[in-house]
C-alpha cells in the first residue's frame, strides 16, 4: 500500500486437497524518515533555542534546536508536512515562512536550513546644555558586558549622535569627552534594544564650566583693602559681562562661565 514498504516474506503454498482454505499473513512496515532543521543567524552562526513544529492532519511534533543549531524530527511517517518556527531564539526575529516537507522513501533524511535575522535598533542621544541648547562635540561610547562596542561618536550641530544597527541587548552609554567649556558627566546611562527597528532616545545634559574670579583692591604699599573701587569685566569680543565695586574689605568676587575675560578698573 502507499506509504508502506513491500513485504519481503515468502510463503510456500501446497494445494493437495487436504485443506479447504489456506491463510497467510504478510506484514508491511510504514515508511519513515527524518527531518533535520539547521538554524543559522544572518552571520551564519548556529542558533540554539529555536522552536519548530512539524505537522499535518495526523501528526504534530515540536522540537527545539540544540547547541549545534539542529532540530531533528525522527521516525516521521510517510507523507506531506508543514514545518514552521513557533518561537525564535532570544534576540532574533521569528521566521514567519512555512516550509513544505515530504517523506517518500524509508530512511531518507530531509534537511532544511532556516535563517533568523537578529533584532537590531538604534540609539539616539541628544546633548543639551543647562538652558536646553544643543551641544556639539560631546563624544559618547557604547559598552556591553564591560566591552566597548564599535567606535565612539560625536554629537553634530544639532547636538545629536545616532548609533545605528545596534544588536539586541542592554548597553551602557558613557560620555568620553565633553563639549568644550562643559563638565564631563560621570553618569552611566542604560539603553535596551529589544524590538527590531526601534530607536531608543536619551537626552543628556552638561553643565557649563564655571569659576569664581576674586579681585582685591589695596592701597599702594600696604595690604589695606580699598572700598568702592569699580571694575568691569569684558569677554573676548569686548562685551561687558560684569560691573561691580569692591566692598569694605576691598574685595570683589564674581562667578563666570568658561572663557577668556579682560578685567578693567573703571
Amino acid at each position: 500500500p502507499e506509504g508502506y514498504l513491500l513485504s519481503s516474506n515468502e510463503e510456500e503454498v501446497v494445494i493437495d486437497g487436504s485443506e479447504d482454505e489456506l491463510k497467510f499473513e504478510f506484514v508491511n512496515s510504514l515508511i519513515t524518515g527524518t527531518v533535520k532543521v539547521i538554524k543559522y543567524d544572518d552571520d551564519e552562526n548556529l542558533l540554539e533555542g529555536a522552536i519548530f513544529e512539524l505537522s499535518n492532519n495526523d501528526y504534530e511534533k515540536i522540537v527545539t534546536t540544540n547547541s549545534d543549531g539542529e532540530a531533528v524530527f525522527e521516525n516521521v511517517p510517510y507523507g506531506e508536512y508543514e514545518l514552521s518556527e513557533i518561537s525564535a531564539p532570544v534576540g532574533y526575529i521569528k521566521d514567519t515562512d512555512a516550509y513544505d516537507v515530504e517523506i517518500k522513501e524509508d530512511g531518507e533524511i530531509v534537511e532544511l536550513s532556516v535563517v533568523n535575522q537578529a533584532i537590531r535598533g538604534n540609539i539616539l542621544i541628544e546633548k543639551i546644555g543647562d538652558d536646553g541648547e544643543p551641544l556639539q562635540g560631546a563624544e559618547f561610547a557604547l559598552y556591553k558586558d564591560g566591552m566597548a562596542v564599535g567606535k565612539a561618536l560625536e554629537t553634530d550641530d544639532d547636538g545629536e549622535v545616532l548609533f545605528e544597527d545596534v544588536l539586541y541587548g542592554t548597553y551602557e552609554i558613557r560620555e568620553t569627552k565633553a563639549p568644550e567649556g562643559y563638565v564631563l558627566t560621570d553618569v552611566t546611562f542604560i539603553a535596551k534594544i529589544d524590538k527590531d527597528g526601534e530607536t531608543v532616545s536619551l537626552q543628556i545634559s552638561n553643565s557649563l564650566i564655571t569659576s569664581t574670579v576674586y579681585i582685591k583692591k589695596v592701597e599702594k604699599g600696604t595690604v589695606t583693602g580699598l572700598k568702592g573701587a569699580e571694575f568691569i569685566i569684558e569677554d573676548e569680543e569686548g562685551g561687558v559681562v560684569f560691573t561691580g565695586s569692591t566692598g569694605n574689605d576691598g574685595t570683589l568676587t564674581v562667578i563666570l562661565p568658561y572663557g577668556i575675560y579682560i578685567v578693567k578698573e573703571s
